[in-house]
């Protein structure tokens, strides 16, 4: 199964310049994603191989098509299956990320994931409103979210993160009115929306 992750890997990766390694990163990230999928609730366990890669992963690394290539902190909440904390990590060994996830299991799950890879991450099991900074002040340039509704309450909690940008990968029928955008971009029908905090 891991090969025939690689083979349509490298077909829908033709765009990027990834390594070796990178691809076979990823065909093992995929692999362990289904597996763990049997038993936690990470993505929809309707969603076939090719859905993965062209709705989730490369999606994900319209991060660098955003931002560039860049090193600042990264805090992913709700990461959930990882999305799109893993496959940026994948891409970029160098950017420091970290990851904020309620969900105990999905927890467990990044965790062994990043090991696994042998890819340096903070995963930290609590929710955004939970989260208790003082006297902790983080190094974060972008947060980014898949999955989670931004309302007002959202908003509230992550201006104490002081991070300067958010990153929504959501519909692109979706726009935070709330929020200045900076950059839009749009990649196999996923937005991802830049915008100024």
């Amino acid at each position: 199964m891991r090969e025939k992750l690689k083979v349509l890997l490298e077909d829908r990766f033709g765009k990027f310049n990834l390594s070796k390694e990178n691809i076979d990163d990823f065909a093992e990230y995929l692999f362990q994603l289904k597996k763990w999928n049997r038993t936690v609730n990470l993505i929809s366990q309707q969603t076939v191989d090719e859905d993965i890669v062209d709705k989730l992963l490369i999606p994900s690394l319209g991060f660098f098509k955003l931002v560039g290539n860049v090193k600042e902190g990264i805090l992913d909440i709700g990461s959930g299956g990882g999305f799109p904390a893993i496959p940026i990590k994948i891409y970029n060994r160098n950017i420091d990320i970290a990851c904020l996830e309620k969900n105990r299991k999905k927890t467990t799950f990044l965790n062994y994931i990043f090991n696994k890879l042998n890819l340096k991450c903070s995963v930290v099991n609590i929710a955004l409103e939970s989260l208790n900074l003082k006297n902790k002040p983080l190094n974060i340039k972008y947060i980014t979210t898949r999955g989670v509704n931004i309302t007002p309450v959202f908003l509230k909690n992550i201006s104490i993160l002081r991070a300067h940008f958010l990153i929504h990968f959501t519909s692109p029928k979706i726009n935070l009115s709330q929020l200045k955008i900076v950059d839009s971009y749009e990649i196999n029908g996923i937005a991802l929306n830049l915008y100024k905090l």
